[in-house]
């Protein structure tokens, strides 16, 4: 029977510039990296592209091509076969994908009304500036919330 090794034996990662750890990306960051190379983009490009648009060499081929499907099944990402392969374009703009995040979160947040009310308080007077400003154009005061009735637990004037 051969002894146990351990890594320590074996050291595979010996002279790579992270040490040899596993780099882990944080929730959505290789979304958000796929994203960002397919909105460079000007004309739908294959995962292969994408992979080396993102440029990181421990990154798999197989790994972009999943999130590249997941995001078509999400619908932000679109498709189209042109010779044999699949070609993806960004389905909308990047603000259009962050603000459709920002709705996401809310609706997972259980207390739509206080997360709002904690938002507005976080964020800059910019920010704030720039929410108002929007608030005071929208066609549609309230948009589609508009229609809801409050969750409870917000603020109160």
């Amino acid at each position: 029977m051969r002894p146990a090794t351990t890594n320590a034996d074996h050291r595979p990662w010996v002279g790579r510039p992270d040490g040899g750890r596993q780099v882990s990306r944080r929730r959505g960051e290789l979304e958000q990296d796929v994203m960002s190379a397919l909105w460079k983009r000007t004309e739908p490009v294959t995962a292969r592209a994408v992979l080396r648009d993102i440029g990181d060499p421990d990154l798999a081929y197989s790994t972009v091509k999943t999130v590249l499907e997941r995001l078509t099944r999400k619908q932000v990402v679109t498709r189209v076969y042109v010779e044999r392969t699949w070609h993806y374009t960004a389905a909308g703009t990047r603000d259009d994908y962050v603000a459709e995040m920002m709705m996401a979160a809310l609706e997972r947040s259980g207390d739509r009304d206080s997360a709002l009310v904690r938002f507005a308080r976080a964020v800059s007077p910019t920010d704030a500036d720039v929410l108002r400003a929007a608030l005071d154009t929208s066609p549609d005061p309230g948009g589609a919330a508009g229609d809801r009735e409050p969750t409870g637990g917000g603020a109160s004037s």
